[in-house]
């Protein structure tokens, strides 16, 4: 946790023999005020925040209505190894296969294309000071061991290394997707991690904050990002929530639904009433001026009205292109002259769809829309070569107007210096940035330049741990708490270390799976033992389509003896895809973690919850044939008997109830053993269920079974 630094001297004479301090400081000082810099209150807690720490620090297990002698204490090494993993101490302090295995680092994010993601701007704000930039973060302040009057150039000199010399763009986003964005945050599971960041509002100790995502990312970036997190961020700490390209585009619309640009369009404003577009070049126009997008809210009617938008996009490759137009009512696009979609006439929101090749380069481009009255809207979107589809608007060329200052988001572009690049590649290395983050140029990978101590050697009051960090040593403005506990845990697991039955039981079994559910915070949704389940602070979030399910339609389910419910395959297939087979009724999804990440956990929970076969002398046996059986299995399944097909879907036959999991899947996730003890007695497996147990007291109600005793059946 001490990692050796370049020698200050050394690197300050290098810079000052470029003459590059001073202009760096007074570039910083020049780059405008933009909304990317967000005014944050002193009194805000900086220190790393790590769900499954905040939430169980220091506190009791169990029900509230328990008496004290019943609650169980916390395992608070567990804490501590779950501070040392998030933390990635290993990265720099080399430690055993065995104990790495016990701690789950948490790898930090990649960064080999992280210009084609992160702002610029926002990597400078980052790397000046990333707790400022993000409360909460778990990375250090490398930049703190510095003199302070040497920081500013250092963090300039990073930026260009991690930027790129093509500048990132943002695109409009669709107003009415925005507003459907906060919803659709709330209702898929990202309320589970994150709350909204809202004006004024503190995040949520157990959330990781999300007040800086439109200042670090663009449109375009942020999609990509939601869609495969884990190419940037590989520990998957941020899963995949498998959601659908629209669901993306609403989150990411909702957050970036105060960008604004400097005028791309002149317009033109007409007054009349038409059926058809009509030829705007013989009318004389009302008013005219600049806009940014095809903003039909510039009109200062509500009906009977045209508006003509001209402008020009930069097409960046040759080849073809489909378009979309959608409006209420009338419009019409035109590229070069000639019109390629055309949505014409009164009708309410309707899309049209037109191809047309186009070159690479400027081109000229004319919508035209009327409304006659009732609801208004435009939309028009491109697709092509390396392009998805996204708003046209993301091609459109900015006019050669000064931008005002409520359009501060389209700010001067980041000037890339190769030269303040290549004295940034030296300080990624000497700053044992390469230690914790992997950066490739080609096929080599950089390596840090330093080596620190061991972590079974590390002096547990000095260095990052100390009670103020000086020096060359990383700062994560650990809590007085959070320092106290990595130093138990580092001083427990130097016990450890030599003793391979305790090592043993830290890598495998309840403990193992314990700090996997801390780590990837699957305590957030699920209940497992005393710990997990909805916070009380969440608990609003986790909804529901069909209320009169209660909790069980809305709350992920408990995984207490998950291992012995569901079949092998099933279990592999969910650690690693995610799922959403509750979609019925539960609006939560399942995230897709990946297998290299928790796909430990399958053997794990097995092993621990798995029990034993049933003797075959205690397994059902039938003389009918199987035709006999299923029949009389399908009449228990009917609406005449057990009436299961009352609350469950069946294939793709709904239920006339509530709509419950869809019973055709059962036998594709459930094991056979554990359905046969569920349906005799579904409370001891889902405490509160509205399942009815179908035998009370071993018995059958049906003739034709009564011969069958729940000895014979396994079902008492």
């Amino acid at each position: 946790m001490n990692p050796t630094l370049i020698s200050i001297a050394q690197w300050s004479d290098w810079m000052s023999r470029c003459s590059l301090t001073l202009w760096c400081l007074a570039t910083i000082v020049a780059l405008p005020a933009t909304s990317w810099a967000i005014e944050r209150a002193a009194k805000t807690d900086r220190s790393p925040r790590i769900a499954g720490y905040e939430r169980y620090h220091g506190q009791t297990l169990g029900d509230a209505a328990d008496e004290e002698e019943d609650r169980q204490p916390v395992d608070e090494l567990a804490l501590g190894r779950l501070l040392v993993g998030e933390l990635n101490c290993v990265a720099c302090h080399a430690t055993s296969h065995e104990l790495k295995q016990v701690l789950l680092s948490k790898q930090a994010p990649r960064l080999t294309n992280v210009s084609q993601r992160v702002q610029p701007e926002w990597i400078l704000e980052y790397l000046a000071d990333p707790h400022q930039a993000k409360p909460g973060t778990t990375m250090p302040h490398i930049l703190g061991a510095l003199p302070e009057n040497e920081r500013a150039s250092a963090a300039l000199a990073l930026t260009h290394f991690l930027a790129s010399d093509k500048a990132l763009r943002n695109s409009f986003v669709d107003r009415g997707l925005a507003n459907k964005g906060a919803n659709t945050f709330q209702r898929v599971g990202c309320a589970a991690c994150h709350n909204l960041p809202k004006d004024g509002a503190e995040d949520w100790k157990t959330s990781v904050s999300l007040a800086h995502v439109s200042q670090k990312y663009t449109v375009e970036s942020l999609t990509r990002f939601l869609k495969e997190p884990h190419e940037a961020r590989p520990s998957a700490r941020m899963p995949s929530l498998n959601l659908k390209d629209e669901e993306i585009r609403e989150i990411v619309a909702w957050f970036f639904r105060d960008l604004t640009f400097p005028p791309n369009l002149t317009y033109a404003y007409y007054e009349g009433s038409w059926e058809n577009l009509p030829d705007f070049s013989k009318l004389k126009a009302v008013s005219s001026g600049e806009t940014s997008g095809f903003d039909v809210e510039i009109a200062p009617k509500k009906s009977n009205y045209g508006l003509v938008f001209t402008g020009t996009i930069d097409v960046p490759a040759a080849g073809e292109y489909q378009f979309w137009i959608t409006s209420d009512d009338g419009s019409e696009l035109k590229i070069d002259g000639a019109s390629v979609a055309k949505m014409d006439g009164i009708h309410p929101a309707q899309t049209k769809a037109g191809k047309t090749r186009l070159e690479a380069g400027q081109h000229p481009v004319v919508v035209e829309f009327f409304q006659q009255g009732g609801g208004a809207e435009l939309k028009v979107e491109v697709q092509g070569p390396k392009l998805s589809r996204r708003p046209l608007e993301s091609l459109l060329v900015a006019l050669p107007t000064k931008a005002s200052a409520g359009q501060e988001l389209a700010k001067r572009p980041f000037e890339f210096d190769p030269n303040l690049a290549a004295q940034g590649k030296e300080l990624f290395t000497a700053l044992n940035c390469a230690a914790c983050h992997e950066y490739k140029q080609g096929n080599d990978t950089l390596k840090p330049q330093n080596q620190a101590t061991e972590l079974a050697k590390i002096d547990l009051a000095k260095g990052c741990l100390a009670e103020s960090v000086s020096g060359k040593s990383a700062n994560y403005r650990l809590s007085e708490a959070q320092r106290s506990s990595i130093q138990q845990a580092l001083k427990a697991l130097k016990d450890v270390a030599s003793q391979p039955e305790a090592l043993a039981a830290l890598t495998s079994g309840p403990a193992k799976i314990h700090q996997t559910f801390l780590a990837f915070n699957c305590y957030a949704c699920h209940q497992r033992g005393l710990y997990g389940g909805a916070e009380k602070i969440r608990d609003s979030v986790f909804e529901t389509t069909m209320k009169e399910m209660g909790d069980e339609g809305r709350l992920p389910p408990s995984l207490n003896g998950v291992g012995d419910k569901l079949r092998d395959d099933w279990l592999a297939k969910l650690l690693n895809e995610g799922a959403n087979n509750r979609q019925n009724y539960m609006l939560t999804h399942m995230p897709r973690y990946g297998s290299g990440a928790i796909g430990h956990l399958k053997d794990l929970l097995i092993a621990s919850d798995r029990k034993p076969e049933p003797a075959p002398d205690t397994i059902a046996k039938f003389n009918e044939p199987d035709y006999r059986i299923k029949a009389a299995g399908r009449h228990m399944v009917g609406g005449n008997s057990l009436s299961c097909i009352k609350c469950h879907d069946f294939g793709q036959y709904p239920s006339i109830g509530i709509r419950a999991i869809n019973l055709a899947s059962m036998t594709s996730r459930l094991r056979e053993d554990w359905f046969v003890r569920y349906l005799a007695n579904p409370q001891e497996y889902r405490p509160g269920t509205r399942m009815p147990a179908a035998w009370p007291f071993g018995t059958t109600s049906f003739s034709m079974f009564r011969r069958e005793t729940a000895e014979s059946s396994r079902m008492s």
